[in-house]
């Protein structure tokens, strides 16, 4: 059974991005690794990313496939999410994934002054920090 097969019945949407092109930032302000690449020519890559969690139990489910799949993932996360289930959270850093930080609930920064985002940007480190993630910087 493929991957994606299996991602599938979780019940969480699952974003794809490939890119052929120049390197690639999977998350601009993530918690832990900055992973770039450079694909040579002809090479194909995929970006899997989860938003808006963690959810348990969803989000361990999502953590034993991409462990038996040898698979690292994105998830960003929310400052609610992280707060509501710190022990989720971890879980995922722990399994080394990238974490980013999504806002405190998803919110499109690209809507709000630049203040405005950076100010909840900052709130979502402090409770990622204190769940006992790395800090983003």
């Amino acid at each position: 059974m493929g991957l994606m097969s299996r991602l599938l019945p979780v019940g969480v949407g699952a974003a794809l991005s490939a890119t052929g092109l120049g390197a690639h930032l999977y998350a601009a302000r993530p918690l832990g690794p900055v992973h770039f690449f450079i694909p040579t020519a002809g090479e194909k890559r995929v970006a899997l990313t989860f938003d808006d969690g963690p959810n348990p139990p969803h989000t361990e489910r999502l953590l034993e496939i991409l462990s038996e799949e040898a698979v690292q993932a994105t998830f960003f996360m929310t400052g609610a999410h992280v707060k509501a289930y710190p022990e989720t959270a971890r879980a995922v850093h722990e399994a080394g994934h990238t974490i980013g930080n999504h806002g405190l609930g998803g919110r499109r920064f690209t809507k709000v002054p630049v203040d405005v985002a950076l100010d909840e940007i900052n709130e979502v480190d402090g409770l990622f920090e204190d769940a006992g993630l790395p800090a983003s910087h």
